[in-house]
């Protein structure tokens, strides 16, 4: 039985698709007007803690492909390399083991500079900030930041930067309505978001992409979507393709699936419960440690591929669903047939929550004789 998975190392990193669906998916071309806008900008916060981690040597953010932008990033702030928020990044990242999406989320919960202050109250531990934040290491590596971006004049370096910033802005804007990712969305649920979202290009993230949900009191949640910039032209600057929309994609998924109501969820419940620990070695490995987010993701993953079909490329769908069970959804081929029937049914189904029972019936059966089916899938596969 495999049923096992080398973690990655770093806290919420997204990824999805496999290199030979990037390949033949850029040649996929989708509905290209929308009426839905999800928001793309370039954010002061984001920048100010991708600089300070890639100063202090953190390799994830040292991955950068604009390469003027780098270049330019390393000649103005060279006097400040050794300034006490670089030191303490290099000793958070070393000791406490915060990088990769703790920076991340730590960015989208503060304000913009200059003044830096708590978006969300750190204390309690905001639920969007990685674990491995206290709220007291939060507000004292808040404090140095903001010397280092008062002291560097960071805001002068980022709005010398703009003309940058708006190219990306405009051109990673296109590639999500080439592709159809808001309007796409909405019609296959049947209803807008209801909360909101934003992409944030991570400038000097290279491949990287993270999320992060912001709750603050009384509000309903932000949900932000970090998407590194990893992919240039042939004159280094940045330009966008499904690769990198795919994390998007994944993100508008969960934020959508997390605004349903909670008795949508609630009906998986029972089923979540049965089919976890069949399959909780590798869902642990991935960081799903309860039934609830192996369901999020299975939803999330599942009405991933069916926008991948939505570019005219059948053929891709069956190696996306494989795809999925090695990764240990098993249960992802079956998932992906009613969501076909979901769509070729929509004057019965008019919304994603109407269909929600099917669903949650096709997983309750798989859960009650899981140890099998899983076996039989393994069994296609062959020796390893």
């Amino acid at each position: 039985m495999i049923r096992s998975y080398s973690p990655r190392s770093g806290a919420r990193l997204v990824r999805w698709a496999p290199p030979f669906l990037v390949l033949v998916l850029l040649l996929c071309s989708a509905a290209a007007s929308s009426a839905v806008d999800i928001p793309v900008r370039v954010d002061p916060r984001v920048e100010l803690m991708s600089i300070i981690f890639r100063l202090a040597g953190s390799p994830e953010y040292n991955q950068g492909q604009v390469t003027a932008y780098e270049a330019d990033i390393d000649a103005f702030f060279a006097d400040v390399r050794d300034h006490p928020a670089v030191v303490l990044a290099r000793k958070l990242h070393d000791e406490s083991g915060i990088g990769y999406g703790a920076v991340m989320a730590l960015a989208v919960h503060v304000t913009n500079p200059p003044e830096l202050g708590e978006h969300v109250a750190f204390d309690p531990l905001p639920s969007g900030l990685a674990p491995q934040w206290t709220p007291d290491e939060a507000r004292r590596f808040l404090s140095a930041v903001r010397h280092f971006a008062d002291e560097s004049h960071f805001m002068v370096f980022f709005s010398d930067q703009q003309g940058l910033y708006d190219l990306a802005v405009n051109r990673m804007s296109i590639a999500m309505e080439n592709q159809s990712v808001g309007p796409w969305t909405q019609a296959f649920f049947g209803m807008p978001l209801g909360a909101a979202f934003t992409v944030i290009l991570g400038m000097s993230n290279g491949t990287s992409s993270y999320s992060s949900e912001v709750v603050a009191s009384g509000r309903k949640g932000e949900y932000f979507s970090v998407v590194g910039v990893g992919q240039v032209d042939s004159a280094a600057m940045p330009v966008f393709s499904l690769d990198t929309l795919q994390p998007v994609m994944h993100e508008y998924l969960t934020a959508y699936i997390a605004t349903r109501p909670s008795s949508a969820m609630e009906r998986f419940a029972s089923a979540g419960r049965e089919l976890y620990p069949a399959v909780e070695p590798i869902m642990t490995g991935l960081g799903y440690n309860d039934w609830h987010l192996v369901v999020t993701e299975t939803l999330v993953r599942a009405i991933t591929i069916r926008w991948i079909g939505a570019g005219h490329e059948k053929d891709l769908v069956p190696r996306a669903v494989g795809y999925q069970q090695k990764m240990g959804f098993y249960w992802l081929d079956g998932m992906n047939d009613l969501l076909v029937e979901y769509e070729s049914q929509r004057s019965q189904f008019p919304t994603f929550e109407a269909f929600v029972p099917r669903l949650a019936v096709y997983l309750a059966t798989y859960a009650a004789n899981a140890d099998e089916r899983i076996d039989a899938v393994e069994a296609t596969w062959g020796n390893p």
